[in-house]
């Protein structure tokens, strides 16, 4: 005698919409499921959370298992991506001179954005001034949290000239 046993997975389908981590200090990414069709299901994170959406989320991967009313599951694995822009620093010198604190240093940064600047002397500005010949150092830190450190030197030119006479 032999019979058949049917198997009565009812197939459910996970899609996802995935917001990316933007922040470099706290993690703020997004994965937003949706199982069809409706029903009631128990969902299992690969980082112990147990509800159908997860958030703040910093850059990986991360599976979910969805168990529905029969016990019948499935796994699925979403990458939330890092989309942190970290500023980019440029800088134009221009060195004292004769030993006077007349140097001054002309910061770039990119992209564009609000900023918070700290100088090795205690600045806060973007460009400092009215600098003695010596190694300053800025830490730019954006609004998402991400920094960018840059050191530059403002060096001493002693003029020369000649005199001459008639």
């Amino acid at each position: 005698l032999s019979t058949t046993v049917n198997n009565i997975n009812l197939s459910f389908a996970i899609t996802s919409n995935i917001t990316p981590n933007t922040s470099c200090t706290t993690p703020n990414g997004t994965i937003d499921i949706t199982v069809t069709p409706a029903g009631t299901y128990n969902y299992a994170w690969s980082n112990g959370a147990t509800s159908e959406d997860i958030n703040n989320l910093m850059a990986g991967s991360y599976t979910v298992i969805v168990t529905d009313a029969t016990s019948c599951n499935s796994s699925v694995t979403f990458t939330v991506s890092d989309n942190v822009t970290n500023p980019s620093l440029s800088t134009v010198i221009t060195d004292a001179t004769c030993g006077l604190s007349n140097g001054n240093i002309d910061l770039s940064v990119t992209p564009a954005g609000a900023y918070n600047f700290y100088w090795s002397n205690g600045a806060t500005s973007e460009d400092i001034s009215n600098l003695s010949a010596e190694t300053y150092m800025v830490t730019v830190t954006g609004s998402n949290g991400c920094t960018a450190t840059l050191s530059t030197t403002v060096n001493n030119i002693n003029l020369s000239f000649a005199i001459t006479s008639n």
